[in-house]
């Protein structure tokens, strides 16, 4: 994505307009991305901030009206910082001044850091494969679902599913 706010406008239109009014660009939180948040705003298209490290910079981002900020947590993590608490307080700086973005938490290591900003109240966020098995993979609840798929195929027959009925 281009850095300047012409480029970064340009390039918002034609990601809309190539893949549907659904998607939502990905803008950097810096001073000229703000600008062009601000411009794709006034046209409608729907933004994601990214590269945030701060809550300052999700705070600006909301102001010039994108719709995910998308603070990266490992990466702050490894800045020394506490990745989560930085999603926590960006969060409640959302709440706090009645904005209409939402987080959309990024960048994780592990399935806890997940659930941890879940139990907070932030409902998005964009995460490896491996660490949303995390969350669902575990030896109870694969013995359940076996079980369930054996009284299943006990009833109706081995291999059998609702659609061969």
């Amino acid at each position: 994505m281009a850095r300047d706010v012409e480029g970064m406008v340009a390039d918002g239109r034609r990601i809309v307009a190539e893949l549907g009014e659904s998607t939502f660009p990905k803008v950097p939180s810096v001073p000229e991305g703000f600008k062009a948040i601000r411009m794709l705003a006034a046209e409608g298209i729907r933004t994601t901030a990214t590269a945030i490290y701060t809550p300052m910079q999700a705070f600006l981002a909301a102001k010039a009206g994108v719709s995910y900020a998308a603070p990266y947590i490992n990466r702050i993590d490894n800045m020394g910082y506490d990745g989560v608490g930085v999603a926590m307080e960006i969060h409640d700086i959302f709440r706090a001044n009645d904005l209409s973005c939402e987080v959309l938490a990024a960048s994780f290591k592990n399935s806890q850091q997940v659930l941890e900003l879940a139990r907070y109240g932030v409902g998005a966020v964009t995460a490896a494969s491996s660490v949303i098995e995390g969350l669902v993979k575990n030896a109870a609840i694969d013995a359940s679902v076996d079980a369930f798929t054996a009284d299943f195929e006990g009833l109706v027959g081995a291999g059998k599913t609702m659609a061969d009925l």
